[in-house]
């Protein structure tokens, strides 16, 4: 079996080597790993890292945003299955053989895994479990956020080709759309429960910005798949960031405790 890892970059001298490795260390003699490295015009020694490893490139005009990156990337692969990594993400020790003993056995065309969440040192901050078969698409746009991690997430080229990939209008919360894109057209899903992704949380993450491309996408989500009833819309949020931090409770200590320290960032 073959899984293909998309991962653009741009100057990420400083967490790109913990990636690759992460990727390079699981493939097996039953496991072909294809890791897509597109890269923007890094001028900080990021390619001599990747040069290192395993690697294929995919030329990227330095034009190409992140998300047309992702676009080019989940194009270019050649994988039975195809999923996300940023370089300053990892995967989990074992994750692409549960991934791909979770697609043998079931044969669905997305899997959700766990994700744990890491400072930039690589320090816990918690665990997301997968997403809940209950919730459905005008939950997850009510909620304001993308409780599906990409890093921990794959689909077939089919399935990413069927559904007319990731939407180039969104700029940031690209993975929100699409994920809830597939909710709403009632898609089975796997679910994986351990980890999959390793998703490193720190304050140059692009999502961490908050700025008018972030709001704009997320209005965007909630147009085309939340209730138009705003008392549902809050319902239907309070409910489900009710269940996450009840489901996860060391990721909401870490969360409760952030915005308690009053940090220089925000969910």
């Amino acid at each position: 079996m073959k899984i293909s890892i998309v991962t653009p970059t741009l100057n990420a001298a400083n967490f790109i080597q913990t990636c690759l490795e992460s990727v390079s260390t699981q493939r097996s003699d039953r496991l072909d790993v294809e890791h897509l490295i597109l890269d923007g015009g890094s001028e900080d020694g990021t390619l001599k890292i990747c040069d290192r490893y395993p690697v294929r490139y995919i030329e990227r005009s330095k034009e190409l945003d992140l998300v047309g990156a992702m676009c080019l990337g989940y194009e270019s692969a050649t994988g039975d299955l195809i999923g996300f990594l940023g370089a300053d993400d990892l995967l989990a020790p074992g994750a692409l053989r549960a991934v791909a003993e979770s697609f043998e056995r079931e044969r669905r065309e997305v899997i959700l895994g766990a994700t744990r969440w890491v400072d930039r040192d690589l320090k816990s901050l918690g665990e997301l479990v997968p997403l809940p078969t209950w919730c459905h698409a005008p939950m997850h746009a009510s909620l304001g956020w993308c409780y599906i991690a990409a890093c921990s997430s794959y689909v077939t080229p089919n399935l990413y080709r069927s559904l007319g990939g990731f939407r180039r209008e969104f700029t940031i919360s690209e993975d929100y759309e699409f994920f809830t894109r597939i909710l709403a057209r009632k898609i089975p899903f796997s679910r994986i429960h351990r980890p999959i992704g390793m998703y490193r949380r720190h304050e140059d993450n692009e999502s961490m910005q908050k700025d008018e491309r972030y709001w704009a996408d997320l209005k965007r989500v909630e147009q085309l798949y939340a209730p138009k009833s705003p008392s549902l819309r809050s319902l239907y949020g309070f409910l489900f960031r009710a269940w996450i931090y009840c489901r996860n409770r060391n990721w909401a200590f870490h969360q409760v405790s952030r915005k308690i320290n009053n940090r220089s960032w925000k969910d």
